[in-house]
């Protein structure tokens, strides 16, 4: 229906003008940041006086539908995706949907605040970043959330929890976005029985498997492609330093050795350090990288993640060695990076979240069907006063 057709020779009431707007929403017709007319324009093309647009604004403003700028007008808010603008909502559909954000503890219901160490501190932070983008996203597009803690024995053997677990954790929510580290193939499944009818959506570190549950996934791949492309041109010992291949880290690992051929090494010849993801087992190894023969110690050392890297670079600092020795990379984007001069991948955890959101409603609405994926690509931060410094070093 064009703009002409809906409002043409008609003076229509306010209820009729939200409805059109919304529906104008929804169809892109004025599209996430675009500004509307002014009060004055749509006075004239409604027929109606300044108070009605202004009580139907200031309606789709408590909607979250639209902002007013002070000076600048009427815009449609930039964070909302049309897709999920309903332009009738009346009766029924009045009533808001409402979403569970299942926030998966690193640990089990028997352990004690103390028993938490540096690494799950750090998987926590994690979680804590994504759990808040799916509320913000809720907030954005009027979803009723509440958040619902459970121990790490939720995914490692949900069977056993039961059915009746999940009811009792979800109440009447018509679907749940799942903050967690990590879940394997038959977990996913098994969740999926345990949590009907409700629609259920991942956000994990992990990418894979990816059957059976929807999930917004993590391009870790290119993120790390780019990374190692922007710093091995600058290093003549590469090496990698990370767990054993057995529970993900697939997309990093590939874009490794990948990059390694790109620059013509022969990825089983470079050095692969190995160590499990405690800060006592990063530590002991670092503490043996770093008492090699300086011509034998990497000149650049990429790590798996950033937890890794700061780990590394402390035990430098601890052993003295001259920080320019060594040029550190990770991925995750931890804010103390930037001060340790480590390079790194920055995930937006809200974004990841944000996303989660958004394809729940789209489920919950029947728009998108399953299983379905989203993919987030990070952003290379580059430490580009340390690589200078670095560079200059080994002038």
């Amino acid at each position: 229906m064009s703009l002409a057709t809906e409002t043409k020779n008609k003076k229509v009431n306010s209820k009729k003008i939200v409805q059109i707007i919304r529906r104008r929403i929804s169809d892109s017709v004025y599209r996430p940041g675009s500004k509307l007319p002014n009060t004055l324009e749509l006075c004239d093309e409604f027929k109606v006086s300044p108070a009605t647009i202004v009580k139907c604004v200031n309606q789709l403003k408590n909607e979250k539908l639209l902002e007013t700028i002070s000076g600048k007008g009427i815009f449609v808010n930039s964070e909302i995706l049309p897709q999920l603008v309903s332009a009738d909502r009346s009766g029924h559909s009045e009533r808001r949907k409402s979403v569970t954000i299942l926030l998966v503890s690193s640990s089990k219901k028997a352990d004690s605040y103390n028993s938490l160490d540096e690494y799950r501190l750090y998987s926590e932070w994690l979680k804590q970043q994504m759990a808040e983008g799916v509320q913000e996203a809720g907030f954005k597009n009027s979803v009723s959330c509440r958040v619902a803690f459970a121990p790490v024995e939720v995914m490692s053997d949900p069977v056993a929890m039961g059915a009746e677990y999940f009811n009792e954790l979800l109440g009447d929510s018509e679907g749940v976005v799942v903050v967690t580290t990590h879940v394997s193939h038959d977990q996913k499944r098994q969740l999926k029985e345990l949590m009907q009818p409700r629609k259920v959506v991942m956000v994990s570190f992990v990418n894979r498997p990816l059957a059976h549950l929807n999930m917004v996934l993590e391009d870790s791949f290119h993120g790390t492609a780019m990374l190692l492309e922007s710093l091995l041109p600058y290093c003549s010992r590469p090496a990698c330093f990370g767990d054993d291949f057995g529970r993900g880290y697939a997309g990093r690992r590939l874009a490794w050795e990948s990059s390694l051929k790109l620059f013509g090494y022969d990825p089983g010849e470079v050095p692969f350090y190995i160590a499990k993801e405690r800060e006592s087992k990063i530590r002991e190894e670092a503490r043996r990288i770093l008492s090699l023969p300086r011509h034998e110690r990497p000149d650049f050392l990429f790590c798996f993640n950033d937890f890794r890297a700061i780990i590394f670079k402390r035990t430098m600092r601890e052993m003295g060695i001259p920080e320019h020795e060594i040029m550190l990379a990770g991925y995750d984007g931890h804010p103390s990076t930037a001060e340790l001069g480590i390079s790194t991948v920055r995930v937006d955890g809200k974004q990841k979240g944000r996303l989660g959101m958004y394809m729940v409603q789209s489920l919950m609405d029947g728009t998108l069907e399953e299983p379905a994926y989203h993919s987030v690509c990070g952003k290379v931060i580059l430490a580009e006063e340390f690589i200078r410094e670095y560079r200059a070093a080994k002038k």
